[in-house]
């Protein structure tokens, strides 16, 4: 979101903005790569290094788990907002105006 809002902006002309999202992409390309080659060394020398890691995440996710953890984080939320309506409907149009504010700039 904040790189979509700094695209808006017209902060940097958009070749630029593009040359900053390219090489953003690459290091994280590069991070994920180098991480993944550490584990398939490791694997390949000695991949009994790797049992406490596998005998961690072998277990079973309950996806009902997960939702029940999403519904009451989203409940935690609407009681706010339904405790504070004011500070949230200033707040939303703060937003709105400061996203039509940049989307004119970059115009």
């Amino acid at each position: 979101m904040c790189f979509a809002a700094w695209l808006l902006s017209g902060s940097a002309p958009a070749e630029n903005s593009l040359l900053v999202f390219y090489q953003a992409l690459t290091v994280v390309f590069f991070i994920f790569g180098a991480a993944i080659a550490v584990i398939g060394v490791v694997v390949t020398i000695r991949p009994s290094a790797l049992k406490p890691l596998e005998k961690k995440s072998n277990r079973f996710i309950s996806k009902e788990d997960i939702i029940n953890l999403l519904k009451r984080l989203r409940q935690g939320y609407l009681n706010l907002t339904a405790r504070h309506p004011r500070v949230f409907g200033l707040l939303a149009a703060l937003g709105g105006l400061l996203l039509i504010f940049l989307a004119l700039q970059g115009m």
